[in-house]
């Protein structure tokens, strides 16, 4: 996120708000799938989390990882999760060449989403919210180092 700082500044403000929100809902979503999700479920999203791996870099990762997001938001079966992650989804489509760059670097930090996929494979939903906060919450720290820039680029110019 970082490196993309400069890429617009207007576009720092809501990205940080989209990245809380996703690691808000995301981590009580994988605990909801780990507690609801059918075997069906629970085994596509390990085949998705090995895709990811498989995959590792480009643009390829932003439908995989949607897809193993729509899984979890399937298992966790809750509408207004699904409403929201398809807010999310429509910001990431908006700046694919943001996203593309700190999923690579999200995705290879936290093990491809597999340690998330585990834990829901295992039913254990306390596992599955510390899984998915490991992996998100680092996005968050980094957009918290640039809160600076980002009230400089909401206020506007002086």
């Amino acid at each position: 996120l970082a490196e993309h700082a400069d890429a617009g500044e207007g576009m720092l403000a809501p990205l940080g708000a989209a990245l809380e929100m996703r690691a808000g809902i995301g981590i009580d979503v994988a605990r909801l799938c780990a507690r609801r999700a059918t075997p069906e479920v629970r085994d596509a999203l390990g085949a998705t989390a090995e895709r990811l791996a498989a995959v590792a870099t480009g643009r390829e990762l932003l439908a995989i990882d949607r897809l193993f997001w729509q899984q979890m938001v399937d298992g966790a079966a809750n509408f207004a999760y699904q409403l929201a992650f398809n807010s999310l989804m429509r910001g990431v489509q908006a700046a694919p060449e943001l996203s593309v760059s700190w999923l690579e670097h999200e995705l290879a930090a936290s093990d491809y989403r597999r340690p998330i996929a585990a834990a829901i494979a295992a039913g254990d939903p306390p596992a599955a919210g510390e899984a998915t906060r490991a992996a998100l919450e680092p996005a968050v720290a980094a957009m918290d180092a640039l809160r600076p820039r980002i009230d400089a680029a909401s206020a506007g110019p002086t």
